[in-house]
């Protein structure tokens, strides 16, 4: 079992590292030198009395000391838990002394923390291991004798600092392991001050599966660049197959954290059942904050990049919200990103399937056929409990996408705006809703239409015609940028599979063939009213749509 991403004490002596469970730190396998009887003070003292023998004074008052001060580190755990707001992540401990264990695992025990102290004395550090064995906490909180003036952190690491002894490290110091947005709680005199790291502006969010609601995968972060370090790893160390559905669906990032849609089934083998899970980490260090179950998703054994190109559009992270789909046939639920629970669902999303967030209104692609259960006879028969058929990526077959409608609700209130279900959407192609500014764009299989954001009327279409028999991994890609609109797609004459589909729909083939895009056409048109302004050749990626980037009025 790999153990869970943390901090692992420098123990100077034998047996101190321990393993803690990957799901909720669950202590697995104790320190050797943790087993053994334990030293149980009151009924000791009272075998003493009861045979009348002398006690010094000391011995009686050493337990009462160690409660005192575990009653007093308690109640600064939650003082500093209610001072500081923090509700998870990486805290580190500097400098508490006598109270560094009881501390430590307090806050340990108080959510989802990894907590490391930093303590100059060997003994008090002995002293702090123990408490923590003592709780069970060991691996979720660790101690370390450290009397270095430099933290052992890299830059940005570290949620919340609780320095007792200021003089131990330099503030500079202190805010540099900090990450964006990071607490110091400091001692000053008798009292204590919070300091906040500045969030700089200088770092952009992730927030939708193509950067943000425009389809513009192009981030104003200045920070992003070469790797030069590893900052933190965390499970799943390894994913599930190369030749089916990838492990990963979604992933977004917003307001320092990092959310992804995560099949956390066995590694052993892909025939067992999935376990989709959504998975809430601090973006800065990996600590884990929460999980929430998938009820049901797409089939595990659907061949490698054989679609659907609109699986990874059902998460979207804005400031302190989470908005997903916890299954395929769910509506569109906000969830509190910092602590993972439902603060209300949408039921007018129901079936949702891509989700875009703009100036406070969602922008929902709801109903068609949900394709998590492959049809019968390809794959999903029980043969054994626990188990199903692999079915072969060849012959390719057709998967049916039906009727769909847009749906716009306010995000705060939930109340419906405006539905558009009509002959526009029925046919709507998948990965094409995008919003800018007072208009929402899509595209069908016919045209490029522009609404308007707070009615859902119609503004203009553009005739833009698509591939109507094609791969299900492929998809027209539609960005919008000021005053321009762009769609990119494979050629209208490209037929992928004649012999399936119907007349008149697109037929939508699900196939792990790869490497063969056929040429496209990339056109722009006038956001303001829809005319064609120009147009360039282009071709899909491997398996994937046509990718369109644009930076500093220059498309790539």
């Amino acid at each position: 079992m790999q153990p869970r991403s943390g901090l692992i004490d420098r123990g100077e002596h034998r047996n101190e590292i321990c393993h803690v469970s990957a799901a909720d730190g669950t202590h697995l396998l104790a320190p050797a030198h943790a087993v053994g009887p334990a030293v149980v003070f009151w009924p000791v003292v009272l075998a003493v009395l009861c045979l009348g023998l002398s006690v010094p004074a000391a011995a009686l008052s050493a337990p009462l000391e160690g409660n005192r001060r575990g009653q007093a580190a308690t109640l600064q755990a939650e003082s500093i838990l209610a001072a500081t707001g923090v509700k998870g992540g990486l805290v580190a401990l500097v400098g508490c002394g006598d109270e560094a264990g009881q501390l430590a695992a307090d806050l340990a025990a108080a959510g989802p923390f990894l907590v490391h102290a930093l303590e100059p004395d060997q003994a008090k550090v002995q002293a702090a291991r123990k408490c923590i064995r003592d709780r069970g906490l060991y691996g979720k909180a660790s101690v370390e004798c450290w009397p270095d003036k430099r933290l052992p952190y890299v830059d940005n690491l570290v949620n919340l600092i609780v320095i007792a002894q200021p003089e131990l490290v330099p503030e500079p110091e202190l805010m540099r392991a900090l990450t964006p947005g990071g607490l110091l709680y400091i001692k000053q005199g008798s009292g204590w001050q919070k300091r906040c790291k500045p969030w700089p502006e200088s770092i952009d969010d992730w927030t939708h599966f193509l950067h943000d609601a425009t389809n513009n995968a192009v981030s104003a972060d200045r920070v992003v660049g070469p790797p030069r370090h590893l900052q933190w790893a965390a499970s799943p160390t390894w994913t599930r197959s190369h030749d089916h559905l990838a492990s990963v669906s979604a992933c977004v990032s917003g307001g320092g954290r990092l959310f992804a849609i995560v099949d956390h089934g066995p590694i052993a083998a892909v025939l067992l059942p999935a376990r989709w899970m959504l998975i809430a980490r601090d973006a800065f260090n990996g600590v884990l904050l929460w999980q929430r179950p998938i009820s049901s998703w797409e089939w595990h054994l659907r061949g490698f990049r054989s679609g659907p190109s609109d699986i990874a559009r059902r998460l979207v992270a804005v400031g302190d919200v989470v908005y997903v789909t916890l299954g395929y046939d769910q509506p569109v639920c906000a969830l509190d990103a910092a602590t993972g629970r439902t603060l209300r669902c949408y039921e007018e999303t129901k079936a949702a399937r891509e989700i875009i967030h703009q100036d406070g209104v969602l922008y929902v692609v709801a109903d068609g056929a949900q394709p998590g259960v492959a049809p019968a006879g390809q794959g999903l028969e029980l043969v054994r409990p626990g188990l199903f058929l692999l079915r072969a990526q060849r012959p390719e077959y057709f998967e049916h996408q039906g009727p769909k409608r847009i749906v716009a609700v306010d995000a705060c209130s939930g109340r419906l705006l405006w539905e558009k279900r009509d002959a526009d959407t029925r046919s709507l192609m998948p990965t094409t809703l995008c919003a800018t500014g007072k208009r929402v764009l899509l595209q069908n299989d016919s045209a490029v239409i522009c609404l308007d954001a707070h009615t859902g009327k119609q503004l203009w279409r553009a005739e833009r015609p698509v591939s109507r028999n094609r791969p299900a991994w492929s998809a027209p890609t539609l960005v919008v940028w000021p005053e321009v609109v762009i769609s990119a797609d494979r050629a209208t004459d490209s037929v992928f599979q004649p012999q399936l589909g119907k007349p008149g729909e697109v037929a939508w083939i699900v196939t792990s063939a790869g490497g063969n895009a056929p040429p496209g056409e990339m056109i722009a048109f006038s956001l303001s009213d829809g005319r064609r302004l120009w147009s360039a050749p282009c071709r899909e990626c491997y398996n994937a749509p046509v990718d369109v980037l644009i930076a500093d009025g220059l498309v790539w």
